[in-house]
């Protein structure tokens, strides 16, 4: 007879849990793959024992992490939420990035729920590292100009380029530049303040915004990267127009 995968997962947990030790090299995969097999009845029992212990919740961060990485966002999301409702400091890095993953899964189609995912991720933005701290505020920026927060969107994209200076001024751009380089962040930071200037009719304030990212050869060091983000998301220009001649798409 052939055994369907996971069939003893539960007899396990006692690799993972005993005489009150943890084993998080052990645990941690255990987690994931009970999700993966979709034994997700052993992960309560377990997820009720280490939580005994509030250093645990860094297992879970762990098991949610790489759910992310590996596209199960909806499971990622369950162990997201059991870090924010079982951590006690709320300026954990812990805390903060998973409120952003929160954030980032919530969003779809249901312009109310973008919106309060918005709201319950925007006090959150400052307290997470640099690198997530750039794409968390260019995807505020987006996700409130979907839903017409125009207000929103010029804090978001000020506080994009602002950030962006800081890290270029602190030397930082390799630190930073992990999904995309540190231009890419600071010159969409400019380009959706531009956008919004256009939007409310400020045409010459617009402008002056525009000339500033037209040309951002200055910005160093720029490695093949860089330079790749440069032209493809920025126009020589000193017009409110993308490479096609239409307002530029954020």
């Amino acid at each position: 007879m052939i055994e369907k995968t996971g069939w003893l997962y539960e007899l396990y947990t006692e690799e993972c849990i005993s005489d009150n030790k943890v084993s998080r090299p052990r645990l941690i995969p255990y987690l994931v793959r009970c999700v993966e097999t979709g034994r997700v009845d052993c992960i309560e029992p377990v997820v009720s024992k280490i939580l005994d212990n509030s250093k645990n919740v860094s297992i879970i961060f762990s098991a949610a992490e790489k759910l992310f990485e590996n596209g199960r966002l909806e499971e990622s999301a369950h162990f997201y939420q059991l870090v924010v409702d079982n951590i006690k400091d709320n300026f954990s890095e812990f805390m903060a990035i998973s409120q952003y993953r929160l954030f980032l899964i919530a969003q779809g189609t249901d312009e109310e729920k973008n919106w309060k995912s918005v709201i319950q991720f925007e006090p959150f933005r400052r307290r997470l590292p640099e690198y997530l701290q750039l794409a968390a505020l260019l995807k505020l920026a987006k996700v409130c100009y979907s839903l017409e927060k125009i207000n929103e969107v010029e804090k978001f994209a000020e506080e994009l380029a602002e950030l962006s200076s800081i890290l270029y001024k602190l030397k930082m751009v390799e630190e930073v530049s992990i999904e995309h380089h540190l231009v890419y962040y600071f010159g969409m930071g400019l380009l959706i303040k531009g956008t919004v200037l256009e939007k409310r009719g400020l045409y010459k304030e617009a402008k002056k915004v525009v000339q500033t990212y037209a040309d951002l050869s200055w910005f160093e060091p720029l490695d093949e990267s860089g330079w790749q983000e440069v032209p493809k998301n920025f126009c020589q220009s000193v017009q409110m127009t993308d490479c096609h001649g239409t307002s530029p798409a954020i």
